[in-house]
């Protein structure tokens, strides 16, 4: 994330650093930033396929990246041709595809029977939840835990509850205190 940020900032230092032509200049800016936005979905991708390389899997990893690749090209002509868009458009269908060969990669991982298998428990939560579901929810997230699982815990607001989210982050508060 930070060099996604990083990224965003010297967007247009960088390129007036490097000489970049005044009547490009906004357009390659647009570019770069967008860019930039692919940043965290590229690392999720090259550390996934490393992991799966690592155990001699060269194949799961280039087919992501090959799928990936089509899509791209595919979404750069969606965008140039079809919807007449210029650099934002390539950009977009860039970070489209990097984030479509993240997905790919974390779902290899959770489909792997292996080591490097990622499996990612959800529990969800309500800030009306009752003690004892409350209580419930807790030592099943410990259980997770300590099976190695990763977990993922969601707030889930209903009706009126969206205006009371304050309640959510004070409940994930409680939460986190009552695993730790």
């Amino acid at each position: 994330l930070a060099f996604m940020v990083l990224g965003l900032i010297i967007s247009r230092p960088a390129l007036v650093f490097i000489g970049t032509k005044p009547e490009v200049l906004d357009k390659a800016v647009l570019y770069m930033r967008i860019i930039c936005l692919g940043i965290p979905a590229s690392a999720v991708y090259n550390f996934g396929a490393g992991v799966i390389r690592s155990t001699g899997d060269s194949k799961t990893s280039l087919t992501i990246l090959s799928v990936s690749g089509i899509i791209n090209v595919l979404l750069n002509l969606v965008f140039v041709i079809v919807f007449k868009m210029d650099a934002a458009g390539v950009a977009i269908a860039t970070v489209a595809s990097q984030v479509i060969s993240a997905v790919l990669v974390i779902r290899a991982l959770a489909l792997r029977e292996d080591c490097c298998h990622l499996n990612i428990k959800e529990v969800r939560i309500t800030p009306s939840i009752d003690v004892h579901d409350f209580n419930t929810k807790v030592n099943q997230t410990v259980k997770f835990l300590k099976s190695g699982d990763k977990v993922k815990v969601t707030v889930r607001f209903r009706g009126r509850e969206l205006h009371h989210t304050q309640l959510g982050m004070d409940l994930l508060t409680k939460f986190a205190e009552a695993i730790a």
